[in-house]
């Protein structure tokens, strides 16, 4: 039997790629970009809030300022860069209510993507997201 873990991320919105029909649309990765290259934020609250903190995450080749590229960019890489699909890193966390939207936009592999995700509190979010957010 699989457990829940005690605070549950909401899912704001889920990773998102463009479909077939608008495809041709999409931007493509600019010339002479990494092919995966992910602007990453963190905000207080659960409404847009200011940015709290931002990073730039880049895999292939691993680099930006993230302070562990290394190892977000192989946890995404095991997920086929699907923040959905992370595994969830059960921790005892507080039920201490202070929310935290954390967003993602850039090229994975190539592939324009987006992601938001409010948590409950920091905890809660570093469960659910490993060393992405941890910045």
């Amino acid at each position: 039997m699989r457990r829940t873990p005690l605070l549950v991320c909401l899912v704001a919105a889920a990773v998102t790629t463009a479909v077939p029909a608008v495809a041709a649309a999409a931007p493509a990765v600019p010339l002479g970009a990494p092919q995966s290259m992910l602007v990453l934020t963190i905000s207080d609250g659960t409404e847009i809030s200011p940015v709290r903190n931002a990073s730039v995450l880049r895999c292939d080749p691993i680099g930006g300022d993230h302070p562990f590229a290394v190892d977000s960019c192989s946890q995404l890489s095991a997920v086929g860069g699907d923040f959905r699909a992370l595994p969830v890193d059960y921790r005892l966390c507080s039920m201490i209510y202070k929310p935290v939207t954390v967003s993602e936009s850039g090229y994975w592999r190539g592939v324009l993507v987006s992601f938001s995700q409010t948590c409950g509190n920091e905890c809660a979010l570093h469960s659910r997201t490993k060393s992405v957010f941890e910045f």
